[in-house]
């Protein structure tokens, strides 16, 4: 069979969706026997896990406008040294270099992935629209971000492919019995995600701040590290919250600490496919979530949604999920990992990059 070689373009490979995907094509295919190699355009920290088989490689793109030449250099050198048959783009500058660089640079097939819709404003779309024909193929992870690029004109009607995020579902599974369940009956809420403000950290926190007030045995753990981590470890003192909520940082296990929580909030104003959220149904948590783009398209009738974004809103739909009983609280589990398991194994995303792939390495 012959060796493929692919290459993954993406703007960092810090934590994220888009990364964590990104990571667990690169691992897939190299398993597969074909040669994968990463390009990052920016400098940064790598905080996913990969196999030394999968080469990495960053173009160092700054602020200086001479970067982009080297990058360009740097890019065309390990192109013409690979010759891979595929290059799949990640995120919307990530797309837009590659196809740019398609002008003077052969690349075989050109491939690009959006990962929200909200990637993109008024000017990233019209770069989008005049770019088009130097793509091949534009894929993006959800039928309400594919609708909104199609309003947009970003590409022709029905000529987006939709291929929904994959989660491992041997990894996120769920960590206590039903012995267990009864025995603990505990209150922990646990949340994932960068602290940035679109998260809606702050009004969750505001919100929490009542429950913990109502069920003083309640906590809240927040996963992930950004620039909001100073404004929020304020607010937690604020509300005199330091034994309810606790902010851990990045970590490499999510896996663990949602097995050992009860539910998962998400408070997102906006997400693309909401990775995460996923995951923890998968782990057979209550799932709360605003009613963010595409919320429905992941949890289905599967979990809580809020009625806003407000502190308020995030209150009300708290309090109700406490006020479960077990039983409640178990049917929801484990209805939410059926839903993953039968829609978003990660099994299925493989193999329908995997025939997608093929079929244009076999057309062009």
């Amino acid at each position: 069979m012959k060796k493929y070689s692919i290459v993954y373009v993406i703007n960092s490979m810090n934590t994220g969706g888009a990364e964590t995907i990104v990571r667990d094509l690169a691992l897939f295919f190299e398993s597969k026997g074909w040669r994968v190699t990463i390009v990052t355009l920016f400098k940064n920290n790598i905080n996913i896990n990969l196999n030394r088989q999968v080469e990495i490689y960053s173009l160092e793109i700054s602020r200086n406008p001479l970067s982009l030449v080297s990058a360009f250099r740097n890019y065309r050198k390990l192109l013409h040294s690979i010759e891979p048959e595929i290059v799949h783009a990640h995120l919307f500058y990530s797309i837009l270099f590659t196809r740019i660089v398609r002008i003077i640079l052969k690349i075989r097939i050109l491939v690009g992935t959006l990962h929200s819709s909200k990637e993109t404003y008024y000017l990233n779309y019209l770069f989008l629209r005049m770019t088009n024909f130097m793509g091949d193929l534009l894929t993006t992870v959800s039928t309400f971000a594919a609708s909104e690029l199609e309003r947009n004109f970003v590409s022709t009607h029905n000529s987006i492919v939709v291929i929904p995020n994959g989660i491992d579902t041997k990894k996120f599974r769920p960590g206590k019995s039903l012995d267990e369940f009864i025995e603990t009956n505990s209150l922990k809420f646990i949340t994932v995600g960068r602290l940035t403000r679109y998260k809606n950290h702050h009004n969750l926190i505001i919100a929490f701040s009542r429950i913990a007030r109502k069920y003083p045995r309640a906590t809240l753990t927040i996963i992930g590290d950004g620039e909001e981590r100073t404004p929020l470890t304020d607010l937690v003192s604020e509300y005199g919250l330091c034994k309810n909520v606790y902010l851990r940082g990045h970590s490499t296990d999510v896996a663990e600490y949602l097995n050992d929580s009860d539910f998962y909030v998400h408070a997102s104003l906006w997400e693309g496919f909401g990775l995460v959220l996923a995951e923890a149904m998968s782990s057979e948590l209550v799932v709360i979530s605003t009613n963010f783009d595409v919320a429905f398209e992941v949890m289905g009738d599967c979990g809580i949604y809020t009625n806003g974004f407000t502190s308020e809103d995030l209150f009300q739909s708290l309090d109700f999920a406490c006020s479960l009983s077990i039983i409640d609280r178990r049917g929801l589990g484990l209805k939410a990992r059926k839903r993953v398991v039968n829609r978003f194994d990660i099994s299925s995303m493989y193999l329908n990059y995997e025939e997608l792939y093929l079929r244009l390495i076999n057309e062009i």
